[in-house]
Protein backbone atom coordinates (compact mmCIF):
# COMPACT_ATOMS: atom_id res chain seq x y z
CA UNK A 1 0.00 0.00 0.00
CA UNK A 2 1.41 3.39 -0.97
CA UNK A 3 -0.07 5.24 2.00
CA UNK A 4 1.71 3.03 4.51
CA UNK A 5 4.99 4.89 3.93
CA UNK A 6 3.59 8.36 4.65
CA UNK A 7 4.31 10.13 7.94
CA UNK A 8 2.46 13.11 9.36
CA UNK A 9 4.84 15.73 10.71
CA UNK A 10 4.22 18.74 12.89
CA UNK A 11 6.96 21.37 13.36
CA UNK A 12 9.45 18.98 11.80
CA UNK A 13 8.70 16.08 14.14
CA UNK A 14 6.99 12.85 13.15
CA UNK A 15 3.61 12.83 14.83
CA UNK A 16 1.85 9.88 13.30
CA UNK A 17 2.40 7.40 10.54
CA UNK A 18 -0.51 6.27 8.44
CA UNK A 19 0.07 2.74 9.78
CA UNK A 20 -0.21 4.05 13.36
CA UNK A 21 -3.40 5.91 12.50
CA UNK A 22 -4.92 2.82 10.84
CA UNK A 23 -3.98 0.61 13.81
CA UNK A 24 -5.43 3.06 16.31
CA UNK A 25 -8.66 3.26 14.32
CA UNK A 26 -8.84 -0.54 14.09
CA UNK A 27 -8.20 -0.94 17.82
CA UNK A 28 -10.93 1.57 18.67
CA UNK A 29 -13.37 -0.16 16.32
CA UNK A 30 -12.57 -3.59 17.75
CA UNK A 31 -12.95 -2.33 21.32
CA UNK A 32 -16.36 -0.88 20.48
CA UNK A 33 -17.46 -4.14 18.86
CA UNK A 34 -16.35 -6.12 21.92
CA UNK A 35 -18.31 -3.79 24.20
CA UNK A 36 -21.39 -4.13 22.01
CA UNK A 37 -21.04 -7.92 21.99
CA UNK A 38 -20.73 -7.97 25.80
CA UNK A 39 -23.92 -5.88 26.07
CA UNK A 40 -25.74 -8.18 23.65
CA UNK A 41 -24.67 -11.28 25.59
CA UNK A 42 -25.72 -9.77 28.92
CA UNK A 43 -29.10 -8.81 27.46
CA UNK A 44 -29.64 -12.27 25.99
CA UNK A 45 -28.66 -13.92 29.29
CA UNK A 46 -31.16 -11.72 31.14
CA UNK A 47 -33.93 -12.57 28.68
CA UNK A 48 -33.20 -16.29 28.91
CA UNK A 49 -33.19 -16.13 32.71
CA UNK A 50 -36.60 -14.42 32.70
CA UNK A 51 -37.98 -17.18 30.50
CA UNK A 52 -36.37 -19.96 32.56
CA UNK A 53 -37.76 -18.38 35.73
CA UNK A 54 -41.21 -19.24 34.40
CA UNK A 55 -40.43 -22.93 34.87
CA UNK A 56 -41.86 -24.43 38.03
CA UNK A 57 -39.56 -24.35 41.06
CA UNK A 58 -38.95 -28.10 41.08
CA UNK A 59 -37.89 -28.19 37.42
CA UNK A 60 -35.58 -25.22 37.83
CA UNK A 61 -34.00 -26.76 40.93
CA UNK A 62 -33.60 -30.09 39.14
CA UNK A 63 -31.64 -28.42 36.33
CA UNK A 64 -29.39 -26.68 38.85
CA UNK A 65 -28.70 -29.92 40.71
CA UNK A 66 -28.05 -31.73 37.43
CA UNK A 67 -25.47 -29.09 36.51
CA UNK A 68 -23.86 -29.42 39.96
CA UNK A 69 -24.61 -25.83 40.91
CA UNK A 70 -24.10 -24.86 44.55
CA UNK A 71 -27.81 -24.87 45.35
CA UNK A 72 -27.33 -24.27 49.08
CA UNK A 73 -25.33 -21.14 48.39
CA UNK A 74 -27.87 -19.94 45.82
CA UNK A 75 -30.75 -20.39 48.26
CA UNK A 76 -28.81 -18.76 51.12
CA UNK A 77 -28.07 -15.74 48.95
CA UNK A 78 -31.74 -15.56 48.00
CA UNK A 79 -32.81 -15.54 51.63
CA UNK A 80 -30.03 -13.20 52.72
CA UNK A 81 -30.81 -10.54 50.14
CA UNK A 82 -34.58 -11.13 49.97
CA UNK A 83 -34.57 -11.45 46.19
CA UNK A 84 -36.77 -13.26 43.69
CA UNK A 85 -35.32 -16.73 44.26
CA UNK A 86 -36.75 -18.29 41.11
CA UNK A 87 -35.27 -15.54 38.92
CA UNK A 88 -31.96 -15.76 40.76
CA UNK A 89 -31.87 -19.53 40.26
CA UNK A 90 -32.59 -19.02 36.57
CA UNK A 91 -29.79 -16.43 36.32
CA UNK A 92 -27.39 -18.82 38.04
CA UNK A 93 -28.43 -21.61 35.68
CA UNK A 94 -27.82 -19.47 32.59
CA UNK A 95 -24.42 -18.43 33.98
CA UNK A 96 -23.57 -22.08 34.67
CA UNK A 97 -24.65 -23.66 31.38
CA UNK A 98 -24.38 -20.80 28.90
CA UNK A 99 -26.67 -19.33 26.31
CA UNK A 100 -26.81 -22.26 23.90
CA UNK A 101 -27.79 -24.86 26.50
CA UNK A 102 -30.26 -22.42 28.06
CA UNK A 103 -31.98 -22.03 24.72
CA UNK A 104 -32.11 -25.83 24.47
CA UNK A 105 -33.80 -26.10 27.85
CA UNK A 106 -36.46 -23.66 26.74
CA UNK A 107 -37.09 -25.55 23.53
CA UNK A 108 -37.45 -28.80 25.45
CA UNK A 109 -39.85 -27.51 28.11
Amino acid sequence: MVLSNINVTFFGKDVLTIDDWINKAKNAAVAKMVDQEDEYIAQEEAELAKKLAQLDEQTLTTHLVKEKADLDSIEQDGAKYNIDLRLYKAQCLVAKIGIKKSRGLLKGK
